[in-house]
């Protein structure tokens, strides 16, 4: 009786783990689409307190909107190179902003980064970098979606 109840006890438990864990969906859902990522300052250091990157990405290039309250919004262009279906390094390309541009491409600055992606849900992805740094990547349902910015920022195929 003991070792039914026991059984018993253990089968409720272990589905009810199961139940709240999220769906694992595959990293190819990753590799196109639009994604925001926020960013929060808590710190009260600098005067900003919220930043928001909108990544539009194809399966080897990838665009990211930078959208603050402080900071002038900025567009970003890289090249993507997938070495596993989880797992990409992404490579500087330019920015529309000459200013951070040249400083990104200078020696100071590494122009490129690996990423780990390390859950996949049909709401958002984790993903970590080689500095052990993890960011949420929510997954937005429209590509490109219209956030009321100039169109300069939006990437031309000139500017590519």
């Amino acid at each position: 009786m003991a070792t039914k109840t026991l059984a018993l006890l253990l089968l409720i438990l272990f589905s009810g783990c199961s139940a709240l864990k999220p769906s694992d969906i595959s990293c190819d859902q990753c590799h196109k689409g639009t994604f925001k990522e926020y960013i929060y300052n808590n710190s009260g250091l600098g005067h900003w307190k919220e930043m928001t990157y909108i990544t539009n990405r194809c399966d080897s290039f990838e665009t990211i909107i930078t959208i603050s309250n402080f900071f002038p919004s900025d567009t970003l262009y890289y090249g993507i190179k997938w070495l596993s279906p989880c797992s990409y390094r992404l490579n500087y390309i330019k920015g529309a902003n000459h200013w951070l541009d040249s400083l990104l491409k200078s020696k100071f600055f590494s122009t490129s980064e690996t990423y780990r992606i390390s859950q996949v849900t049909s709401m958002y992805y984790i993903q970590s970098t080689n500095r052990k740094q993890k960011d949420t990547l929510w997954i937005q349902r429209k590509i490109l979606p219209d956030v009321g910015l100039p169109k300069i920022f939006y990437p031309l195929p000139s500017q590519i």
